[in-house]
């Protein structure tokens, strides 16, 4: 069974200038890839380099407590439902 490797950004954009070389080696090397970040309308370019693809709503300023609340419970859905790979180094 492939493991899963869960990659969080703040915005589509970001992941992709600063973080999709990594994810698509990643997924060279045996791992699927699942990409959570706000979609601005880039996010085509993540699942055209066969990652999967979660948008979740991200706060840039993150200053409303009951939106953020939100989110935390919104990632623990995600990842109970995806079950990332954890290995302490």
């Amino acid at each position: 069974s492939k493991k899963t490797l869960l990659m969080v950004a703040n915005a589509d954009w970001i992941f992709i200038a600063h973080r999709l070389s990594i994810a698509k080696s990643a997924k060279k090397n045996g791992f699927d890839v699942i990409v959570a970040a706000k979609d601005t309308g880039s996010a085509y370019k993540i699942t055209n380099s066969g990652l999967q693809f979660v948008d979740i709503n991200i706060s840039r300023s993150g200053t409303n407590i009951y939106k953020e609340l939100k989110l935390l419970f919104n990632f623990y859905k995600l990842y109970k439902n995806i079950k990332p790979v954890f290995k302490s180094l």
